[in-house]
């Protein structure tokens, strides 16, 4: 495998990643807040699409 094909299969990984962790967020939403795991939960969540945004942009730079 070239490393072309390597960066499209962890691109696809990644993008699947970002698409599961926006749904779970989108699940839960705001009314959640209270419970101080969901809260914390959700914030590291948001940190992993912000993370997961720019490798993902990263990796499209790379392979063009």
């Amino acid at each position: 495998m070239n490393d072309n094909n390597k960066l499209k299969e962890i691109l696809a990984e990644k993008e699947a990643r970002l698409i599961k962790q926006k749904e779970w967020l989108d699940g839960i939403g705001l009314g959640k807040l209270e419970d101080d795991k969901l809260a914390n939960k959700r914030v590291e969540v948001r940190r992993d699409i912000s993370e997961l945004i720019f490798n993902i942009e990263d990796l499209k730079e790379m392979i063009k």
